[in-house]
């Protein structure tokens, strides 16, 4: 992976659910995904962390629930949420992840111009 000019290697190993990137279900009807951008990442240890933003507003460390894939909206409403894997993502699985980095890297979703980076929707510009 190149970041910023540098090549980096990069070396995942593969977790077991629950374990992996979650995010607000892409099927959910157009005028909520355009009001909300949701993911999680559920670390080996069970720690859980995240954001939701809602209208350009942050929200970190929303309620996940892995058991009904669901979670409450700043807005009081419950969503379903997704494996990423579950609309070819890939997740964490080390096989695709080297192949979907560029969705944690510096320009994707989780990156520094992505949506959860610093120039992204969940960024600070």
């Amino acid at each position: 992976m190149t970041l910023v000019g540098r090549t980096l290697a990069i070396n995942v190993d593969g977790v077991a659910a629950p374990s992996g990137l979650y995010v607000l279900d892409p099927k959910l009807p157009t005028e909520i995904l355009h009001r909300y951008l949701g993911g999680w990442v559920v670390l080996p240890d069970g720690t859980v962390s995240g954001a939701i933003r809602e209208n350009g507003v942050v929200t970190t460390n929303p309620s996940l629930n892995l058991t009904t894939l669901s979670t409450a909206l700043p807005s009081g409403d419950t969503a379903p949420v997704v494996p990423f894997s579950a609309f070819g993502g890939g997740g964490f699985q080390s096989g695709q992840f080297g192949g979907q980095f560029g969705q944690f890297g510096g320009g994707g979703q989780f990156g520094g111009g992505g949506q959860m980076g610093g120039g992204g929707q969940f960024g600070g510009h």
